[in-house]
């Protein structure tokens, strides 16, 4: 049976193409539909949908190339690449971190292209595949971040001189560009850094296409991202112009100065300077230029020599086919894992031993009171499966606010850290809380203006027997709980002060400890689960 099952796949190539298609579907399923919903949320990402349909079109137009390489599978390197492809996908479902199940698919695809073709077949695919990183949203987030503040700077100070320069009386200083009648931010989101990625993904594919030389092209590229960067700065110009003149929606009629506006700018430079170049190419002799064409320059995808097609089959030994037939079954049984994995994992649910509203209302002299939800004011968790929510004051006046929420298991859309509680995690600090005369615990502290009062807010996360305040390291224990044992569970404990009317912050750590170091044994002993 088994020889039948061998003799069957090793003459039906193609059945054996569309189950490795399949097996990669199924596994990533969720991932594919998370970039989907990324890429129609966000307007600074609708590229992404261009990004694979490019790609793919990179490698038809180098098919000439590619039929010319001899298909040798490095079977130890593929399932090497292919196998840590896997561990990021597994680990950022189990954390439910969407950006390590999107970055897994940008190391299987390399994995799997060399594990079935080659090493050889991966270094001319390498543009092609490094291009769909362009399609990865948050990564880019988390790099141009240190970006956003310098551009912000900029953007005003040349929309304050252009103003200026016409006339308009403008008084400029750091983000803040102010008028007879308005006071103009430049805020984060309006540094116009995000816009640019559009413009490189749309430009790589324009330049390789339309120009013959990577001297061109990386001229083409560069150009439309200086124009993007100046394009910024004369939105916020125009909008300047608008609200002066009496416009009364800021970002001008039909919405048309919003940040989207930049990599509109960028894409009409990008196609004219294309097409400038193209002209310019036009003027070379044509002697010249088709000996260029006709040479095998490494890396240019735009080749299309019909001598290529006509490339004669190459012999394959049996000891070549035996490897290609074991590289295919491996990559299908890799991917199935994967797949099981994922669709079929479910994490054990730890409920508490005791309810958070066991947790007295009198503690050690406080008196607390429950808060209203719906008056909460500085933080929403995300779908706790166990949550308590209190006022404490003391004796002697002072006021804390609690919010502590526990999960018996997280998945996506129910975890406690998320894109939501973004505002915890910009500008917080360490901090150390003491809890007794020798303990402290490691956690963040972050200032946050909420309604005219400000709270400072300190916060940590309990996993287990792991306590830490870092995010990411939050992420990573639960991811790796999550499949060594199937625990996600967890808790996070947010400790505010209202600190509006409160400038010393000798009294403010002293507020915090006195009040943890009676607080805390009850919190710790609550948030054990079964």
């Amino acid at each position: 049976m088994l020889k039948f099952i061998k003799h069957f796949l090793n003459n039906n190539v193609q059945i054996r193409i569309a189950a490795i298609i399949g097996a990669f579907l199924f596994a990533f399923y969720d991932t594919i539909v998370s970039f989907l919903e990324t890429w129609s949320g966000r307007d600074d990402y609708s590229h992404g949908f261009i990004v694979p349909l490019a790609s793919l079109y990179f490698v038809y137009v180098n098919k000439a190339r590619l039929c010319s390489v001899e298909i040798r599978p490095n079977i130890t390197l593929g399932i090497s690449v292919t196998a840590v492809g896997a561990l990021l996908l597994m680990l950022g479902y189990t954390g439910s971190v969407i950006t390590l199940q999107q970055l897994a698919v940008l190391i299987v695809l390399p994995g799997l292209v060399i594990l079935l073709y080659g090493v050889q077949m991966f270094k001319i695919l390498l543009l092609p595949l490094g291009y769909l990183i362009l399609m990865v949203p948050v990564m880019f987030d988390v790099l141009l971040n240190p970006l956003h503040w310098p551009f912000q700077l900029l953007g005003a100070k040349i929309a304050a001189i252009i103003l200026g320069s016409l006339g308009i009386p403008v008084y400029h200083t750091a983000q803040y560009i102010m008028l007879p009648n308005i006071s103009l931010e430049v805020a984060n989101e309006c540094s116009g850094i995000r816009y640019l990625i559009s413009i490189i993904a749309l430009a790589i594919p324009l330049a390789i296409l339309s120009v013959d030389t990577w001297k061109r092209r990386i001229v083409l590229i560069t150009s439309s991202i200086l124009i993007g960067i100046l394009a910024n700065p004369l939105r916020i110009s125009l909008i300047g112009l608008w609200v002066y003149k009496g416009g009364s929606i800021l970002h001008g009629p039909g919405h048309m100065l919003q940040g989207y506006f930049v990599s509109a700018v960028g894409f009409v430079f990008l196609f004219i300077m294309a097409y400038f170049i193209s002209e310019t190419q036009r003027s070379v002799d044509k002697k010249s230029l088709s000996s260029k064409t006709n040479q095998d320059i490494p890396g240019n995808l735009s080749q299309s020599s019909n001598h290529g097609f006509q490339i004669a089959k190459k012999t394959v030994t049996q000891y070549i086919q035996d490897r290609i037939f074991i590289a295919q079954g491996t990559a299908i049984a890799i991917l199935m894992m994967m797949g099981l994995f994922i669709n079929f994992y479910v994490p054990v649910p730890l409920p508490l031993t005791a309810l958070p509203k066991s947790i007295p209302l009198e503690i050690d002299g406080w008196e607390g009171k429950d808060i209203d939800q719906k008056s909460n004011i500085f933080m929403k968790l995300q779908y706790p499966d166990f949550e308590i929510q209190r006022t404490y004051k003391s004796p002697s006046g002072e006021i804390v606010n609690v919010i502590a929420g526990y999960y018996n298991y997280q998945r996506q859309g129910k975890e406690f850290i998320n894109y939501s509680m973004q505002k915890l995690y910009d500008g917080a600090e360490e901090y150390q809380i003491r809890i007794a005369a020798d303990k402290f615990i490691a956690a963040k502290r972050v200032v946050i203006d909420e309604r005219g009062k400000q709270q400072l807010i300190v916060y940590w996360y309990e996993m287990g027997d792991y306590i830490t305040s870092n995010n990411v390291l939050a992420k990573l224990i639960t991811s790796m709980r999550g499949i060594l044992e199937r625990k996600t569970n967890g808790a996070i404990i947010l400790i505010a002060i209202d600190i509006t009317n409160i400038h010393d912050s000798a009294e403010i750590s002293n507020i915090h400890d006195k009040f943890l170091s009676a607080m805390y044994p009850l919190l710790k002993k609550c948030l054990h689960s079964y």
